[in-house]
Protein backbone atom coordinates (compact mmCIF):
# COMPACT_ATOMS: atom_id res chain seq x y z
CA UNK A 1 0.00 0.00 0.00
CA UNK A 2 2.74 2.19 0.62
CA UNK A 3 4.18 1.60 -2.88
CA UNK A 4 0.74 2.39 -4.05
CA UNK A 5 0.58 5.96 -2.18
CA UNK A 6 4.34 7.04 -3.45
CA UNK A 7 3.69 6.31 -6.95
CA UNK A 8 0.43 8.44 -6.74
CA UNK A 9 1.92 11.14 -4.80
CA UNK A 10 5.13 11.31 -7.63
CA UNK A 11 2.19 11.01 -10.36
CA UNK A 12 0.43 14.23 -8.97
CA UNK A 13 3.47 16.30 -8.59
CA UNK A 14 4.42 15.59 -12.84
CA UNK A 15 1.43 15.54 -13.62
CA UNK A 16 1.80 19.27 -14.54
CA UNK A 17 4.62 19.08 -16.73
CA UNK A 18 4.80 15.09 -17.57
CA UNK A 19 2.22 12.94 -19.70
CA UNK A 20 0.42 10.55 -17.42
CA UNK A 21 -1.70 7.40 -18.85
CA UNK A 22 -2.76 4.22 -17.84
CA UNK A 23 -5.27 1.42 -17.58
CA UNK A 24 -6.84 -0.65 -15.03
CA UNK A 25 -8.62 -4.10 -15.22
CA UNK A 26 -10.90 -5.64 -12.50
CA UNK A 27 -11.30 -9.53 -13.33
CA UNK A 28 -13.92 -11.62 -11.31
CA UNK A 29 -15.24 -15.18 -11.60
CA UNK A 30 -17.47 -17.87 -9.29
CA UNK A 31 -17.73 -21.01 -10.65
CA UNK A 32 -19.64 -24.13 -10.08
CA UNK A 33 -17.01 -26.27 -9.76
CA UNK A 34 -14.91 -24.02 -7.65
CA UNK A 35 -13.01 -22.30 -10.12
CA UNK A 36 -13.48 -18.45 -8.35
CA UNK A 37 -11.02 -16.08 -8.67
CA UNK A 38 -10.74 -12.46 -8.13
CA UNK A 39 -7.61 -9.97 -9.20
CA UNK A 40 -7.35 -6.29 -10.32
CA UNK A 41 -4.82 -4.98 -12.13
CA UNK A 42 -3.59 -1.06 -12.46
CA UNK A 43 -0.79 0.44 -14.72
CA UNK A 44 0.75 3.60 -14.95
CA UNK A 45 2.93 5.06 -17.73
CA UNK A 46 4.70 8.48 -17.48
CA UNK A 47 6.27 10.58 -19.64
CA UNK A 48 8.69 13.19 -18.40
CA UNK A 49 11.29 14.77 -20.58
CA UNK A 50 13.69 12.01 -21.43
CA UNK A 51 12.29 10.02 -18.60
CA UNK A 52 9.50 7.01 -19.00
CA UNK A 53 7.94 5.46 -16.47
CA UNK A 54 5.96 1.85 -15.96
CA UNK A 55 4.51 0.45 -13.50
CA UNK A 56 2.16 -2.30 -12.82
CA UNK A 57 -0.20 -3.02 -9.56
CA UNK A 58 -1.75 -6.40 -9.01
CA UNK A 59 -4.51 -6.85 -5.85
CA UNK A 60 -5.05 -10.49 -6.53
CA UNK A 61 -6.32 -12.46 -3.46
CA UNK A 62 -7.08 -15.46 -5.91
CA UNK A 63 -5.80 -15.03 -9.24
CA UNK A 64 -7.31 -16.82 -11.84
CA UNK A 65 -3.66 -18.57 -12.11
CA UNK A 66 -0.38 -18.15 -10.46
CA UNK A 67 -0.09 -17.13 -6.83
CA UNK A 68 -2.24 -14.26 -4.40
CA UNK A 69 -0.37 -10.89 -5.26
CA UNK A 70 -0.84 -7.19 -3.74
CA UNK A 71 1.20 -4.62 -4.12
CA UNK A 72 3.59 -3.33 -7.01
CA UNK A 73 3.91 -5.78 -9.47
CA UNK A 74 6.15 -4.79 -11.93
CA UNK A 75 7.80 -1.61 -12.91
CA UNK A 76 10.72 0.44 -14.62
CA UNK A 77 12.47 3.65 -15.07
CA UNK A 78 13.99 4.20 -18.67
CA UNK A 79 15.99 7.25 -19.45
CA UNK A 80 16.65 7.98 -23.62
CA UNK A 81 18.90 10.42 -24.67
CA UNK A 82 20.81 10.27 -28.22
CA UNK A 83 22.38 6.86 -28.25
CA UNK A 84 21.74 5.90 -24.79
CA UNK A 85 19.11 3.75 -23.78
CA UNK A 86 19.39 3.15 -19.16
CA UNK A 87 16.28 0.81 -17.88
CA UNK A 88 16.19 0.14 -14.41
CA UNK A 89 13.48 -2.12 -13.03
CA UNK A 90 11.81 -5.44 -14.95
CA UNK A 91 13.74 -5.97 -18.27
CA UNK A 92 11.64 -7.46 -21.04
CA UNK A 93 14.03 -8.15 -23.93
CA UNK A 94 14.48 -10.70 -27.44
CA UNK A 95 17.83 -10.94 -28.72
CA UNK A 96 17.80 -12.50 -32.07
CA UNK A 97 15.03 -14.75 -32.49
CA UNK A 98 15.07 -16.13 -28.71
CA UNK A 99 17.55 -18.60 -29.08
CA UNK A 100 19.47 -17.10 -26.25
CA UNK A 101 17.26 -14.31 -24.98
CA UNK A 102 13.22 -13.75 -25.11
CA UNK A 103 11.52 -12.40 -22.61
CA UNK A 104 7.83 -11.89 -21.82
CA UNK A 105 5.01 -11.64 -19.47
CA UNK A 106 2.16 -13.90 -20.06
CA UNK A 107 -0.96 -13.94 -17.49
CA UNK A 108 -2.61 -16.49 -19.67
CA UNK A 109 -0.65 -18.78 -19.22
CA UNK A 110 1.35 -17.82 -15.91
CA UNK A 111 4.35 -17.45 -17.59
CA UNK A 112 7.22 -14.92 -16.56
CA UNK A 113 10.70 -15.04 -17.54
CA UNK A 114 11.55 -11.15 -16.87
CA UNK A 115 14.79 -9.93 -14.60
CA UNK A 116 14.80 -7.23 -12.34
CA UNK A 117 17.42 -4.89 -12.64
CA UNK A 118 19.07 -2.74 -14.81
CA UNK A 119 20.08 -2.79 -19.07
CA UNK A 120 22.11 -0.84 -20.88
CA UNK A 121 21.65 -0.17 -24.68
CA UNK A 122 23.90 2.07 -26.99
CA UNK A 123 22.80 2.59 -30.64
CA UNK A 124 24.89 4.65 -33.77
CA UNK A 125 24.88 4.10 -37.33
CA UNK A 126 27.68 1.06 -36.96
CA UNK A 127 26.84 -1.12 -33.80
CA UNK A 128 24.03 -1.98 -31.29
CA UNK A 129 25.34 -3.17 -27.87
CA UNK A 130 23.00 -4.49 -25.37
CA UNK A 131 23.73 -5.38 -21.39
CA UNK A 132 21.21 -6.94 -19.05
CA UNK A 133 22.23 -7.75 -15.49
CA UNK A 134 19.30 -8.87 -12.35
CA UNK A 135 17.56 -11.35 -10.44
CA UNK A 136 14.76 -13.96 -11.68
CA UNK A 137 12.82 -16.26 -10.16
CA UNK A 138 10.79 -18.79 -12.79
CA UNK A 139 7.86 -20.73 -11.65
CA UNK A 140 7.09 -23.71 -12.98
CA UNK A 141 4.91 -26.86 -11.93
CA UNK A 142 6.09 -30.16 -11.51
CA UNK A 143 4.70 -33.14 -10.47
CA UNK A 144 7.78 -34.24 -8.70
CA UNK A 145 7.58 -31.82 -5.91
CA UNK A 146 4.57 -31.74 -3.26
CA UNK A 147 1.60 -29.30 -3.81
CA UNK A 148 1.26 -29.64 -7.37
CA UNK A 149 -1.81 -28.64 -9.05
CA UNK A 150 -2.88 -26.64 -12.49
CA UNK A 151 -3.77 -23.13 -10.85
CA UNK A 152 -0.33 -22.45 -9.21
CA UNK A 153 2.65 -23.29 -10.04
CA UNK A 154 4.76 -25.23 -7.39
CA UNK A 155 8.03 -24.95 -8.37
CA UNK A 156 10.09 -22.30 -8.27
CA UNK A 157 14.39 -21.66 -9.60
CA UNK A 158 16.09 -17.99 -8.64
CA UNK A 159 18.44 -16.89 -11.05
CA UNK A 160 20.91 -13.97 -11.15
CA UNK A 161 21.63 -13.40 -14.63
CA UNK A 162 24.48 -11.56 -16.72
CA UNK A 163 24.50 -10.56 -20.49
CA UNK A 164 25.14 -9.16 -23.42
CA UNK A 165 24.38 -8.40 -27.25
CA UNK A 166 25.76 -6.76 -29.94
CA UNK A 167 24.67 -6.52 -32.95
CA UNK A 168 26.08 -4.92 -36.34
CA UNK A 169 24.48 -3.79 -40.08
CA UNK A 170 26.66 -3.90 -42.87
CA UNK A 171 25.11 -2.82 -46.39
CA UNK A 172 22.42 -5.53 -46.38
CA UNK A 173 23.27 -8.21 -43.79
CA UNK A 174 23.65 -7.50 -40.27
CA UNK A 175 25.39 -9.87 -37.31
CA UNK A 176 24.66 -10.49 -34.06
CA UNK A 177 27.01 -12.28 -30.77
CA UNK A 178 25.02 -13.08 -27.27
CA UNK A 179 26.21 -14.07 -24.48
CA UNK A 180 23.61 -14.97 -21.01
CA UNK A 181 25.26 -16.20 -17.65
CA UNK A 182 23.17 -16.97 -15.31
CA UNK A 183 23.90 -18.28 -11.54
CA UNK A 184 20.51 -20.81 -10.82
CA UNK A 185 20.10 -21.85 -7.34
CA UNK A 186 18.06 -25.64 -8.55
CA UNK A 187 16.21 -27.30 -5.87
CA UNK A 188 16.05 -30.82 -5.55
CA UNK A 189 14.23 -31.06 -2.28
CA UNK A 190 14.62 -31.14 0.46
CA UNK A 191 18.28 -29.60 -0.89
CA UNK A 192 19.70 -27.87 -3.73
CA UNK A 193 22.53 -27.56 -6.00
CA UNK A 194 24.12 -24.46 -7.49
CA UNK A 195 24.56 -24.08 -11.52
CA UNK A 196 26.36 -22.17 -13.79
CA UNK A 197 24.69 -22.03 -17.14
CA UNK A 198 26.68 -20.22 -20.33
CA UNK A 199 24.68 -19.14 -23.39
CA UNK A 200 27.31 -18.11 -26.17
CA UNK A 201 25.26 -17.12 -29.49
CA UNK A 202 25.72 -15.75 -33.06
CA UNK A 203 23.29 -14.91 -35.62
CA UNK A 204 23.46 -13.31 -39.57
CA UNK A 205 20.98 -11.53 -41.60
CA UNK A 206 20.74 -11.01 -45.54
CA UNK A 207 18.20 -9.05 -46.95
CA UNK A 208 18.18 -9.42 -51.22
CA UNK A 209 15.73 -7.98 -53.20
CA UNK A 210 13.83 -11.54 -53.79
CA UNK A 211 14.53 -13.20 -50.86
CA UNK A 212 16.01 -12.86 -47.04
CA UNK A 213 18.04 -15.53 -44.76
CA UNK A 214 18.22 -15.53 -41.21
CA UNK A 215 20.25 -17.94 -39.03
CA UNK A 216 21.06 -18.21 -35.30
CA UNK A 217 23.08 -21.06 -33.51
CA UNK A 218 23.79 -20.77 -29.72
CA UNK A 219 26.02 -23.47 -27.42
CA UNK A 220 24.67 -23.74 -23.62
CA UNK A 221 27.13 -25.15 -20.86
CA UNK A 222 25.83 -26.19 -17.76
CA UNK A 223 28.49 -26.80 -14.91
CA UNK A 224 27.56 -27.67 -11.00
CA UNK A 225 29.02 -24.74 -8.99
CA UNK A 226 30.71 -25.85 -5.28
CA UNK A 227 32.93 -24.16 -3.02
CA UNK A 228 36.45 -24.49 -4.47
CA UNK A 229 35.73 -26.44 -8.23
CA UNK A 230 33.32 -26.86 -10.82
CA UNK A 231 31.91 -30.23 -12.62
CA UNK A 232 30.49 -30.31 -16.01
CA UNK A 233 27.23 -31.15 -15.62
CA UNK A 234 25.84 -30.91 -19.37
CA UNK A 235 26.46 -29.00 -22.70
CA UNK A 236 23.88 -28.79 -25.86
CA UNK A 237 23.03 -26.40 -28.98
CA UNK A 238 20.50 -24.97 -30.93
CA UNK A 239 20.10 -23.97 -34.64
CA UNK A 240 17.34 -22.08 -36.35
CA UNK A 241 17.27 -20.84 -39.85
CA UNK A 242 14.73 -19.25 -41.81
CA UNK A 243 14.77 -17.84 -45.32
CA UNK A 244 11.98 -16.02 -47.33
CA UNK A 245 11.82 -16.24 -50.98
CA UNK A 246 9.04 -13.31 -52.62
CA UNK A 247 7.80 -14.37 -55.69
CA UNK A 248 5.97 -11.43 -57.22
CA UNK A 249 2.59 -11.51 -54.61
CA UNK A 250 3.36 -14.69 -53.24
CA UNK A 251 6.11 -15.40 -50.43
CA UNK A 252 7.65 -19.21 -49.85
CA UNK A 253 8.61 -19.44 -45.70
CA UNK A 254 11.42 -22.25 -45.03
CA UNK A 255 12.25 -22.71 -41.25
CA UNK A 256 14.42 -25.60 -39.95
CA UNK A 257 15.40 -25.97 -35.85
CA UNK A 258 17.87 -28.54 -34.54
CA UNK A 259 17.07 -28.10 -30.62
CA UNK A 260 19.54 -30.31 -28.73
CA UNK A 261 20.26 -29.03 -25.29
CA UNK A 262 19.62 -32.03 -23.31
CA UNK A 263 18.57 -35.28 -24.45
CA UNK A 264 16.37 -37.74 -21.57
CA UNK A 265 14.90 -40.81 -21.67
CA UNK A 266 10.99 -41.17 -22.61
CA UNK A 267 10.63 -42.15 -18.63
CA UNK A 268 11.90 -38.70 -17.22
CA UNK A 269 11.22 -35.95 -19.74
CA UNK A 270 8.64 -34.00 -17.22
CA UNK A 271 11.02 -34.28 -14.43
CA UNK A 272 12.75 -30.70 -14.93
CA UNK A 273 13.40 -31.15 -10.71
CA UNK A 274 16.29 -33.69 -11.18
CA UNK A 275 17.24 -33.71 -14.62
CA UNK A 276 19.06 -30.48 -14.75
CA UNK A 277 21.13 -28.71 -17.58
CA UNK A 278 18.25 -28.00 -19.87
CA UNK A 279 17.41 -25.39 -21.69
CA UNK A 280 16.66 -22.61 -19.41
CA UNK A 281 13.58 -20.54 -19.29
CA UNK A 282 15.21 -17.54 -20.64
CA UNK A 283 15.49 -18.89 -24.31
CA UNK A 284 12.11 -19.21 -25.73
CA UNK A 285 13.41 -20.04 -29.54
CA UNK A 286 10.94 -20.19 -32.38
CA UNK A 287 8.76 -23.21 -32.20
CA UNK A 288 8.50 -24.29 -35.64
CA UNK A 289 4.53 -25.24 -35.71
CA UNK A 290 1.56 -23.39 -36.29
CA UNK A 291 -0.29 -21.57 -32.89
CA UNK A 292 -3.77 -21.30 -34.18
CA UNK A 293 -6.76 -19.16 -32.86
CA UNK A 294 -9.66 -21.17 -33.24
CA UNK A 295 -10.89 -23.05 -30.37
CA UNK A 296 -10.40 -26.63 -31.35
CA UNK A 297 -7.29 -26.35 -33.67
CA UNK A 298 -5.51 -24.85 -30.00
CA UNK A 299 -6.49 -27.81 -28.18
CA UNK A 300 -4.60 -30.27 -30.62
CA UNK A 301 -1.45 -28.38 -30.46
CA UNK A 302 1.59 -30.15 -30.80
CA UNK A 303 3.82 -29.51 -27.20
CA UNK A 304 7.46 -28.52 -28.17
CA UNK A 305 9.96 -29.67 -26.51
CA UNK A 306 12.57 -27.61 -26.64
CA UNK A 307 15.71 -29.81 -25.15
CA UNK A 308 15.18 -31.99 -28.22
CA UNK A 309 13.58 -31.48 -31.25
CA UNK A 310 14.23 -31.11 -34.88
CA UNK A 311 12.45 -30.17 -37.80
CA UNK A 312 11.58 -27.67 -40.46
CA UNK A 313 8.25 -25.93 -41.56
CA UNK A 314 7.12 -24.85 -45.20
CA UNK A 315 4.50 -21.86 -46.05
CA UNK A 316 3.58 -20.58 -49.30
CA UNK A 317 1.01 -17.77 -49.09
CA UNK A 318 -0.37 -14.76 -51.37
CA UNK A 319 -3.28 -13.66 -53.14
CA UNK A 320 -5.28 -15.94 -55.88
CA UNK A 321 -7.67 -12.71 -56.98
CA UNK A 322 -7.98 -9.41 -55.14
CA UNK A 323 -10.27 -10.60 -52.70
CA UNK A 324 -9.19 -13.69 -51.67
CA UNK A 325 -6.03 -15.11 -50.20
CA UNK A 326 -4.71 -18.74 -49.55
CA UNK A 327 -2.02 -19.70 -47.19
CA UNK A 328 -0.75 -23.24 -47.25
CA UNK A 329 1.57 -25.10 -44.26
CA UNK A 330 3.09 -28.03 -43.76
CA UNK A 331 5.16 -28.69 -40.55
CA UNK A 332 7.44 -31.88 -39.41
CA UNK A 333 9.50 -32.72 -36.49
CA UNK A 334 10.77 -35.28 -34.15
CA UNK A 335 12.97 -35.62 -31.57
CA UNK A 336 16.81 -35.53 -32.04
CA UNK A 337 17.56 -39.19 -31.12
CA UNK A 338 15.74 -42.47 -31.44
CA UNK A 339 15.20 -44.20 -28.32
CA UNK A 340 15.07 -48.27 -27.70
CA UNK A 341 15.37 -50.85 -24.88
CA UNK A 342 17.76 -53.44 -24.89
CA UNK A 343 16.10 -56.73 -23.37
CA UNK A 344 13.49 -54.42 -21.55
CA UNK A 345 16.01 -52.35 -19.58
CA UNK A 346 17.94 -49.16 -19.31
CA UNK A 347 17.07 -46.77 -22.42
CA UNK A 348 19.40 -46.19 -25.03
CA UNK A 349 19.75 -43.64 -28.13
CA UNK A 350 20.51 -42.98 -31.85
CA UNK A 351 20.96 -39.95 -33.14
CA UNK A 352 18.98 -39.13 -36.06
CA UNK A 353 20.49 -38.86 -39.57
CA UNK A 354 20.56 -35.77 -41.76
CA UNK A 355 18.46 -32.56 -41.22
CA UNK A 356 14.93 -33.86 -42.37
CA UNK A 357 13.45 -35.35 -39.24
CA UNK A 358 12.94 -39.01 -38.01
CA UNK A 359 9.65 -41.07 -38.88
CA UNK A 360 10.62 -43.83 -36.44
CA UNK A 361 7.96 -44.08 -34.07
CA UNK A 362 10.76 -44.05 -31.00
CA UNK A 363 11.78 -40.97 -32.17
CA UNK A 364 7.90 -39.81 -31.18
CA UNK A 365 7.38 -37.88 -34.87
CA UNK A 366 4.81 -35.48 -35.36
CA UNK A 367 3.64 -34.12 -38.62
CA UNK A 368 0.62 -31.02 -39.41
CA UNK A 369 -0.65 -29.48 -42.54
CA UNK A 370 -3.14 -26.56 -42.81
CA UNK A 371 -4.85 -24.70 -45.66
CA UNK A 372 -6.48 -21.48 -45.19
CA UNK A 373 -8.52 -19.31 -47.32
CA UNK A 374 -9.42 -15.67 -46.06
CA UNK A 375 -12.09 -13.61 -48.49
CA UNK A 376 -13.47 -10.26 -48.01
CA UNK A 377 -16.65 -9.93 -50.63
CA UNK A 378 -19.43 -7.28 -51.14
CA UNK A 379 -17.50 -4.39 -50.78
CA UNK A 380 -15.35 -5.80 -47.90
CA UNK A 381 -18.65 -6.03 -45.47
CA UNK A 382 -18.95 -9.92 -46.17
CA UNK A 383 -16.06 -12.00 -44.82
CA UNK A 384 -15.07 -15.41 -44.56
CA UNK A 385 -12.21 -17.73 -43.40
CA UNK A 386 -12.22 -21.03 -44.40
CA UNK A 387 -9.34 -23.70 -43.88
CA UNK A 388 -8.45 -27.58 -43.29
CA UNK A 389 -5.62 -29.12 -40.40
CA UNK A 390 -4.47 -32.66 -40.36
CA UNK A 391 -2.14 -33.23 -36.87
CA UNK A 392 -0.80 -36.85 -36.93
CA UNK A 393 1.51 -36.72 -33.38
CA UNK A 394 3.33 -39.84 -31.48
CA UNK A 395 3.03 -37.59 -28.06
CA UNK A 396 4.37 -40.64 -25.88
CA UNK A 397 6.75 -43.38 -26.41
CA UNK A 398 5.94 -46.23 -23.51
CA UNK A 399 8.27 -49.15 -24.59
CA UNK A 400 10.84 -50.12 -27.82
CA UNK A 401 12.79 -53.18 -26.50
CA UNK A 402 15.05 -55.64 -28.64
CA UNK A 403 15.79 -59.04 -27.84
CA UNK A 404 17.47 -61.17 -30.24
CA UNK A 405 14.37 -62.55 -30.78
CA UNK A 406 11.74 -60.12 -30.76
CA UNK A 407 10.73 -56.56 -31.15
CA UNK A 408 8.32 -54.80 -28.63
CA UNK A 409 7.09 -51.17 -29.19
CA UNK A 410 4.12 -49.35 -27.58
CA UNK A 411 3.19 -45.62 -28.10
CA UNK A 412 0.45 -43.05 -27.78
CA UNK A 413 -0.90 -41.30 -31.13
CA UNK A 414 -2.79 -38.60 -31.65
CA UNK A 415 -4.53 -37.50 -34.63
CA UNK A 416 -6.78 -35.05 -35.74
CA UNK A 417 -8.89 -33.14 -38.34
CA UNK A 418 -9.99 -30.00 -38.00
CA UNK A 419 -12.17 -28.11 -40.32
CA UNK A 420 -12.81 -23.94 -39.03
CA UNK A 421 -15.22 -21.41 -41.29
CA UNK A 422 -16.26 -18.13 -40.20
CA UNK A 423 -18.57 -15.31 -41.44
CA UNK A 424 -19.09 -12.33 -40.55
CA UNK A 425 -21.38 -9.68 -42.02
CA UNK A 426 -21.19 -5.98 -40.82
CA UNK A 427 -24.58 -3.87 -42.10
CA UNK A 428 -24.82 -0.12 -43.09
CA UNK A 429 -26.10 0.77 -39.82
CA UNK A 430 -23.35 -0.56 -37.96
CA UNK A 431 -24.64 -3.89 -37.01
CA UNK A 432 -22.55 -6.91 -36.99
CA UNK A 433 -23.58 -10.54 -37.30
CA UNK A 434 -20.84 -13.41 -37.25
CA UNK A 435 -20.84 -17.21 -37.19
CA UNK A 436 -17.94 -19.39 -36.08
CA UNK A 437 -17.98 -23.65 -36.71
CA UNK A 438 -15.31 -25.62 -36.83
CA UNK A 439 -15.55 -29.84 -36.62
CA UNK A 440 -12.98 -31.63 -35.14
CA UNK A 441 -12.38 -35.58 -35.52
CA UNK A 442 -9.94 -37.27 -33.08
CA UNK A 443 -8.18 -40.58 -32.41
CA UNK A 444 -5.56 -41.02 -29.04
CA UNK A 445 -4.50 -44.27 -29.06
CA UNK A 446 -2.02 -47.00 -27.59
CA UNK A 447 -0.52 -48.95 -30.18
CA UNK A 448 1.32 -51.95 -29.51
CA UNK A 449 2.88 -53.60 -32.35
CA UNK A 450 5.18 -56.92 -31.56
CA UNK A 451 7.54 -59.05 -34.21
CA UNK A 452 8.82 -62.52 -33.61
CA UNK A 453 11.68 -63.42 -35.82
CA UNK A 454 10.65 -59.97 -38.07
CA UNK A 455 7.09 -62.01 -38.41
CA UNK A 456 4.58 -59.32 -37.06
CA UNK A 457 3.04 -61.32 -33.82
CA UNK A 458 1.00 -58.41 -32.39
CA UNK A 459 -0.50 -55.26 -34.09
CA UNK A 460 -3.04 -53.81 -32.06
CA UNK A 461 -4.68 -49.92 -30.58
CA UNK A 462 -6.53 -49.49 -27.70
CA UNK A 463 -8.53 -45.84 -27.36
CA UNK A 464 -7.95 -43.29 -24.93
CA UNK A 465 -11.75 -42.36 -25.21
CA UNK A 466 -14.59 -44.09 -24.19
CA UNK A 467 -15.59 -44.41 -27.82
CA UNK A 468 -13.32 -45.14 -30.52
CA UNK A 469 -13.07 -41.79 -31.27
CA UNK A 470 -14.04 -38.51 -30.27
CA UNK A 471 -16.14 -35.80 -32.54
CA UNK A 472 -16.04 -32.17 -31.35
CA UNK A 473 -17.81 -29.08 -32.29
CA UNK A 474 -17.82 -25.47 -31.63
CA UNK A 475 -20.34 -23.01 -32.78
CA UNK A 476 -20.74 -19.48 -31.96
CA UNK A 477 -23.37 -16.97 -32.84
CA UNK A 478 -22.53 -13.33 -32.52
CA UNK A 479 -24.34 -10.16 -32.97
CA UNK A 480 -23.20 -6.37 -32.38
CA UNK A 481 -23.80 -3.00 -32.61
CA UNK A 482 -19.89 -1.15 -33.51
CA UNK A 483 -18.54 0.35 -30.99
CA UNK A 484 -21.21 0.36 -28.33
CA UNK A 485 -21.72 -3.56 -27.71
CA UNK A 486 -21.47 -7.09 -28.55
CA UNK A 487 -23.51 -10.46 -27.84
CA UNK A 488 -21.83 -14.15 -28.50
CA UNK A 489 -23.43 -17.60 -27.49
CA UNK A 490 -21.22 -20.03 -27.48
CA UNK A 491 -21.68 -24.19 -27.80
CA UNK A 492 -19.18 -26.72 -27.62
CA UNK A 493 -19.25 -30.17 -27.32
CA UNK A 494 -17.59 -33.22 -27.06
CA UNK A 495 -18.61 -37.48 -28.33
CA UNK A 496 -16.88 -38.41 -25.67
CA UNK A 497 -14.52 -38.55 -22.37
CA UNK A 498 -11.03 -39.56 -22.46
CA UNK A 499 -10.27 -41.74 -19.94
CA UNK A 500 -8.15 -40.54 -16.83
CA UNK A 501 -9.77 -37.10 -17.47
CA UNK A 502 -12.30 -35.03 -15.36
CA UNK A 503 -15.84 -35.59 -16.20
CA UNK A 504 -18.49 -32.18 -16.28
CA UNK A 505 -19.59 -31.86 -12.29
CA UNK A 506 -22.53 -29.84 -12.83
CA UNK A 507 -25.77 -31.16 -14.68
CA UNK A 508 -26.30 -28.55 -16.73
CA UNK A 509 -26.98 -24.36 -15.80
CA UNK A 510 -30.14 -22.56 -17.05
CA UNK A 511 -28.47 -21.41 -20.24
CA UNK A 512 -27.13 -25.29 -21.05
CA UNK A 513 -30.84 -26.45 -19.99
CA UNK A 514 -32.54 -24.24 -22.66
CA UNK A 515 -31.03 -27.04 -25.70
CA UNK A 516 -30.46 -29.82 -23.68
CA UNK A 517 -33.23 -31.31 -26.06
CA UNK A 518 -30.41 -30.96 -28.59
CA UNK A 519 -27.23 -31.41 -27.01
CA UNK A 520 -26.00 -33.78 -24.43
CA UNK A 521 -25.73 -31.26 -21.10
CA UNK A 522 -22.41 -33.86 -19.85
CA UNK A 523 -20.40 -33.37 -22.72
CA UNK A 524 -21.34 -29.39 -23.89
CA UNK A 525 -20.32 -26.46 -22.81
CA UNK A 526 -22.44 -23.29 -23.45
CA UNK A 527 -21.82 -20.12 -22.71
CA UNK A 528 -23.42 -16.01 -23.73
CA UNK A 529 -20.70 -13.35 -23.21
CA UNK A 530 -22.03 -9.95 -23.53
CA UNK A 531 -19.44 -6.98 -23.54
CA UNK A 532 -20.65 -2.87 -23.38
CA UNK A 533 -18.88 0.04 -23.95
CA UNK A 534 -19.83 2.88 -21.70
CA UNK A 535 -17.42 5.23 -23.33
CA UNK A 536 -14.15 4.36 -25.78
CA UNK A 537 -12.13 4.17 -22.56
CA UNK A 538 -14.88 1.58 -21.04
CA UNK A 539 -16.04 -1.28 -21.39
CA UNK A 540 -17.88 -4.03 -19.29
CA UNK A 541 -17.80 -8.15 -20.30
CA UNK A 542 -20.18 -10.28 -18.48
CA UNK A 543 -19.92 -14.35 -19.07
CA UNK A 544 -22.67 -16.60 -17.85
CA UNK A 545 -22.24 -20.58 -18.20
CA UNK A 546 -19.65 -23.04 -19.20
CA UNK A 547 -16.27 -23.32 -20.45
CA UNK A 548 -14.39 -26.25 -21.50
CA UNK A 549 -10.90 -26.76 -20.53
CA UNK A 550 -8.10 -27.89 -21.98
CA UNK A 551 -4.43 -27.33 -23.33
CA UNK A 552 -3.65 -23.74 -23.66
CA UNK A 553 -0.51 -22.64 -25.68
CA UNK A 554 1.53 -19.48 -26.37
CA UNK A 555 4.68 -18.86 -27.85
CA UNK A 556 5.84 -22.67 -27.28
CA UNK A 557 5.14 -22.62 -23.47
CA UNK A 558 1.84 -24.92 -22.71
CA UNK A 559 -0.19 -26.09 -19.66
CA UNK A 560 -3.71 -27.34 -18.87
CA UNK A 561 -6.53 -25.42 -17.87
CA UNK A 562 -9.00 -26.46 -15.77
CA UNK A 563 -12.82 -26.04 -17.32
CA UNK A 564 -15.17 -22.91 -16.14
CA UNK A 565 -18.61 -24.84 -15.00
CA UNK A 566 -21.62 -23.30 -14.26
CA UNK A 567 -20.53 -20.00 -13.30
CA UNK A 568 -20.12 -16.15 -14.50
CA UNK A 569 -17.26 -14.04 -15.56
CA UNK A 570 -16.63 -10.17 -14.76
CA UNK A 571 -13.88 -7.90 -16.66
CA UNK A 572 -14.20 -4.38 -16.20
CA UNK A 573 -11.43 -2.40 -17.66
CA UNK A 574 -10.32 1.17 -18.19
CA UNK A 575 -8.21 3.65 -19.91
CA UNK A 576 -7.00 7.05 -19.10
Amino acid sequence: MRQFVAISTLAAMLQAQASISGNSELRFGESGNGFNYSETHLALNGLWKNLTFWGEFEFSPEPELGKSFNGLRKFSLEYDKGPILLKIGDIYQIWGRGLVLNQFDDQGIDFDNGVRGLSFQYTNDWVEGKLIAGESTIRQGSIIVENFNDRIHNYELDHTVFGGDLSAPFRNMNFGLSYLRTRENHLIPPDSVQLINAMLGSRFEYFGNNFDVYAEYVDNTTTEDYTDSTKHANGGHGLFANVNVFLGRWTLSVDVKRYQFLDVDPNHRSDIVNKYGRRTAFQQPPIGFNEFTSTLQNRLTHPVDFDSEEGFQVELSGPLTESISLAAHYAQASRTHVWSQLNGYAWTKDPTSGIIPSTDKASNPVREMNVNMDAFFLNDKFHMNAGINFVNDVSLLIRNIYTDTTHRLMYEDVRGTSYPLDFDYTFDNGYHLGISTEYQYVTKNYVQEETLHGTTSLDTSISLFYKPDQENRFLAFSIGRSPKWSLTLTFDNISAYQFGTTIKTSTGNELEKLFESIASLQRSWIALDVVYNFTPTQRLSVMYGSLQGGLVCSNGVCREVEAFEDGFKLTLTSLF
